[in-house]
């Protein structure tokens, strides 16, 4: 099972390993939980979330690991050679950093300090991408209006001038999806129209425009063979670009450093020659090194630097750190990189629930499946995916589809095209836990109730389960009355050990079941929402002492005793209201 890995130059500590240059990958020992959630680095400090939400830096300015403060629920990070950027689930950003002359602030903010960037919040501009280059910071808002400030040499920042910007400037009206990268002087991004353009330093030709001279005014790409619905990802380095596409190819411009060949250089991009049967799945662009994932969690690389030994062409990087289960992501910072390992407990969940077809009210190519999941998911109907699938597609990439409706992971590249097919061109991670927020408030499709006794006394509840669970008479059961909480019956199936062995174990012939936890109707609302949501959100009337207590209690209960997710929630809860562990 994969750790938390790194390697690269190490200055100030930055990688979290001892030695001062991380020519292999180390372990980060006694640093932080195995439940990272992003990770970043820029030139000298690197940044990482935890999934509860905890912040830590590490290297320049650092005694060791700090714990940075940032209440917010980050979907994005990104970083520059400088400065740090995160983008919020509400739609914020926040940067952290050398930022004082690039983001509209009056006076400098304290470099161990998120701070929100003043003109979006100002404007009340609500965004949904963003990424940094080496001294700059791009943003996309939700009405696709893409945004630039920062460093403007050679025109980067992409509003026709090379004059620095020193608050965020909209740039273009109309942007679907924006690159650049951390060591990167120039940028790219894809108009609504499916247009691909790139502005900056061209030297190398590392603009992939035909050219190796600066781009003050964005200019047109056209790849030869490659329309832009194909691009997964594009990475600059300082003197190459890496151009990664859905079906899993690589293309590449610039310098010897964009992996061609000894001193070979390219001002198109040009397919990379890479292993045969080799598909890249991820890659990470440092300063001049590229580092690849392939499908089967193997890495490769082409450049040199940041801990690797040249090489003109893509080279296997032998690494028994990790299987091919492992959930990997793969950053680069200025000089390193990083891999770790995210855990996702919904994930997790809808995983072995398509495994098992628990609960299944339809199928697809045999494939058992669950029919108000798929339709929230595609905003298709589900005849709509049942015909596109059988039809043009095998069972095998039907399986591979429904794995990325539960879980969205994409196991095999070729479900790409039906994505893009179906509107998901950019593959933005986040959609499902969306989904299922828009789920739970579907209140006609909910198709289970759990019946819950209204408040009692604690000896009351005791009389009233002890005569329920030995008394055959019903008479009792109209004397109390009962809340029912409406819930999708799939959704309790993948997520209480509880209720997946009533199900699998005894014939359930109702829609509803009676609930013995003894817990109050609050808490278990609040638990249901949680199996939805994977947050826990209190109101002015609840008690978050009793609502923590007994959803620790229900942890076992209902057998959520394997809930990263829920145990990070109740922590941070404890930690708001400063609620001692009893």
């Amino acid at each position: 099972m994969l750790k938390n890995f790194a390697r690269g130059d190490n200055p100030n500590g930055l990688l979290g390993i001892e030695n001062k240059e991380g020519s292999t990958f180390k372990e980060w020992k006694k640093l932080l939980k195995d439940d990272l959630l992003h990770v970043a680095a820029s030139d000298t400090q690197a940044l990482f979330i935890q999934m509860d939400g905890s912040v830590f830096l590490s290297g320049q300015y650092c005694s060791g690991l700090e714990k940075i403060e940032l209440n917010e629920d980050v979907v994005k990070l990104s970083s520059s050679f400088y400065f740090f950027a995160v983008l919020t689930s509400t739609g914020k950003t926040y940067v952290l950093g050398d930022v004082q002359s690039r983001f509209g602030f009056e006076t400098k903010p304290d470099n161990k300090t998120f701070t929100e960037v003043p003109l979006f919040k100002e404007k009340n501009i609500v965004l949904k991408d963003l990424i940094c280059g080496v001294i700059q910071c791009y943003w996309i808002s939700e009405n696709n209006e893409l945004w630039a400030s920062g460093s403007g040499g050679s025109g980067r920042l992409g509003n026709g001038s090379s004059n620095d910007v020193k608050t965020p400037t909209k740039v273009h009206d109309s942007v679907e999806r924006v690159f650049s990268g951390v060591y990167s002087y120039h940028m790219f991004y894809i108009t609504m129209e499916g247009k691909l353009f790139g502005c900056g330093e061209g030297g190398s030709g590392k603009l992939g425009n035909g050219s190796d001279k600066q781009e003050i005014i964005p200019k047109e790409i056209i790849i030869k063979g490659l329309n832009t619905s194909e691009i997964l990802d594009i990475q600059g380095g300082y003197s190459q670009s890496v151009l990664l596409t859905t079906s899993g190819e690589i293309y590449t411009c610039g310098s010897s450093n964009s992996g061609q060949g000894e001193n070979v250089t390219t001002n198109v991009f040009t397919k990379l020659k890479i292993p045969e049967g080799v598909v890249i799945k991820k890659i990470a662009v440092s300063c001049h090194p590229t580092l690849m994932l392939s499908q089967n969690n193997e890495f490769y690389y082409f450049g040199g630097g940041s801990g690797l030994a040249s090489s003109p062409t893509p080279t296997k990087l032998e690494c028994d750190l990790i299987d091919p289960s492992d959930n990997i992501e793969l950053i680069s910072g200025s000089f390193s990189f990083f891999i770790y390992e995210t855990i996702d407990q919904t994930k997790n969940d809808f995983a072995n629930l398509l495994e098992s077809g628990a609960s299944s009210d339809c199928t697809i190519h045999n494939i058992k499946a669950h029919k108000i999941l798929i339709e929230t998911r595609t905003k298709k109907t589900f005849e709509t995916i049942k015909k596109l699938l059988e039809e043009k597609y095998d069972q095998e990439i039907a399986q591979n589809f429904l794995t990325w409706v539960y879980t969205e992971k994409i196991t095999n590249l070729n479900i790409k095209p039906i994505l893009v097919q179906l509107g998901f061109e950019d593959f933005k991670r986040g959609r499902l836990q969306r989904d299922l927020e828009l789920l739970y408030k579907d209140e006609d499709s909910k198709d289970f109730n759990i019946l819950v006794n209204e408040d009692l006394e604690d000896e009351e509840k005791n009389n009233y389960q002890d005569d329920d669970e030995n008394d055959d008479d019903d008479d009792d059961d109209d004397e109390i009355d009962k809340i029912e909480i409406p819930v999708h019956k799939f959704i309790l199936q993948a997520r209480s050990g509880l209720f997946r062995e009533m199900f699998e174990n005894t014939t359930v012939n109702s829609n509803s079941v009676q609930d013995f936890s003894q817990k109050t109707p609050e808490s278990l609302e609040i638990l249901i929402k949680f199996f939805y949501t994977g947050k826990i959100e209190l109101t002015a009337d609840d008690d978050p002492e009793l609502i923590v207590e007994e959803l620790e209690d229900a942890q076992e209960y209902y057998q959520l005793s394997n809930n990263i997710n829920l145990k990070t929630c109740l922590q941070k809860i404890r930690k708001q209201f400063n609620l001692e562990k009893k």
